[in-house]
């Protein structure tokens, strides 16, 4: 009975989406009608639907627009709009646009689902959670949708509970997405439910395995299909270059290319005039203030590099390496504190040996000893390099002797004893290993 149900729902969408498609009428027959009714705004709404559907997003936005122009309070037409910029990821622009449209017509499910995205691109999750509730109780037919972002949210947000409690509403409306599954799967593993998480998995099947293989965003597929990322990647910086200059008039990620190959072609005055040209038509967009930000860590402009790499984590909080390099601007503008923070934040997401040294380092310049050899020996454990460790090796026996230095005027001296030991042991040959034996 149940794959009966399953079926018929899967047979009722197909018929749905068929209908659609026989309904949705061609350019030309749209342009036909606009030459006999020039101020109708509604079909400059339809023509930019159409043009959508091609994915001609620039014939769609100045359909869109006309609409708006003939008839200023059209919420279709501001809708539309705001799907144009968030194509072109411009989501501050998005946003306004938006809610706008929802302003206008508070009654449409859609137009809040609208804000929602827009805010949940923003990385906004408390607004985006709003309008998306919102979306959802107003309308039984997108309501898998709503949960569905409603559950990335709280899995973004660290709600694993009440992100799975969402995927299951998804779930019992769309028994056959074995996507839900996965989303489920990821949720168990990070309440450390390995049982249940195994168990979802299982069920995910090939959809886990997609899951697993994409290694992120839609952006990153159409990056490796880019002519200009496989040159680039290849380390042809400047065929890339030619490539890039082409395509990154109407491509923000081919924009963020081109001032990455001008900064691998050591042309970092044209690669932050790039960047800011792409903050400029978007100053939502975190990759573009990290990438300066990171241009400005090279050139040795500090102050400015901190302002763009704080931006970035702002703009993106989950980006491991912008937390990690926002750590090492502070470092570099005597700001230890703020860069024991910031590598904390990037250790959340992947300790690796970069993170575990500049930790360590960190905690060591704001006289948090015990903390600094802590993830020196981790960052030491990591290391691969003969130079790597003859330098941790060094980094990790001072360390050891100022913390033991620490406990003896603590009138810890047991403690320090052993903390003496520990270090001849690791370091002999170093000079703290010859100050030990003279405090035993």
């Amino acid at each position: 009975m149940r794959k009966l149900s399953v079926l018929l729902s899967f047979i009722f969408i197909l018929l749905v989406s068929f209908s659609f498609r026989m309904q949705q009428r061609s350019v030309d027959e749209i342009k036909k009608d606009i030459s006999k009714n020039p101020n109708d705004a509604k079909l400059y709404v339809e023509l930019g639907n159409a043009y959508k559907s091609k994915k001609d997003f620039d014939n769609a936005k100045s359909a869109y627009e006309k609409a708006i122009k003939i008839k200023p309070k059209l919420a279709d037409g501001y809708a539309g709009l705001s799907y144009i910029y968030r194509k072109k990821e411009n989501y501050n622009k998005a946003l306004e646009l938006a809610l706008k449209a929802a302003k206008l017509n508070p009654y449409k499910a859609r137009y809040k689902g609208d804000v929602g995205l827009t805010y949940y691109k923003l990385g906004k999750y408390a607004e985006a959670e709003k309008y998306f509730k919102q979306a959802a109780a107003m309308t039984p037919k997108k309501k898998a949708f709503y949960n569905n972002m409603l559950g990335f949210i709280y899995y973004k947000t660290g709600k694993y509970k009440k992100a799975i409690d969402c995927f299951q509403k998804v779930y019992d409306e769309k028994p056959w997405d074995k996507s839900v599954y996965a989303s489920i799967a990821r949720a168990y593993y990070k309440l450390g439910d390995k049982k249940k998480g195994d168990y979802y998995k299982n069920l995910a099947g090939d959809e886990w395995t997609k899951f697993k293989s994409k290694g992120g965003s839609a952006k990153n597929k159409r990056r490796k299909r880019s002519k200009g990322w496989q040159l680039y990647k290849n380390k042809k910086y400047k065929e890339a270059l030619a490539v890039f200059k082409k395509d990154s008039k109407n491509d923000v990620d081919a924009a963020i290319g081109l001032g990455l190959t001008y900064k691998r072609l050591k042309k970092y005055n044209d690669a932050l005039k790039t960047f800011s040209s792409v903050i400029k038509k978007d100053d939502s967009n975190a990759k573009a203030y990290l990438n300066r930000g990171l241009t400005y860590l090279k050139l040795k402009k500090y102050n400015k590099a901190v302002s763009d790499l704080e931006m970035a984590v702002m703009l993106d909080t989950e980006d491991y390496f912008a937390h990690s390099q926002l750590a090492r601007a502070y470092m570099k503008t005597k700001n230890y504190e703020g860069a024991v923070k910031e590598f904390n934040e990037a250790l959340k997401k992947k300790g690796d040996y970069y993170t575990y040294k500049g930790l360590g380092q960190a905690y060591s310049k704001i006289k948090d000893y015990k903390n600094a050899v802590k993830y020196l020996k981790l960052a030491y454990k990591k290391s691969r390099k003969a130079r790597d460790k003859k330098y941790l090796k060094n980094s990790i026996a001072f360390n050891m002797y100022m913390y033991a230095g620490d406990l003896e005027k603590a009138n810890k001296k047991s403690e320090a004893k052993k903390i003496y030991k520990e270090l001849i042991k690791f370091a002999p040959k170093s000079k703290w290993a010859g100050y030990a034996k003279r405090r035993l």
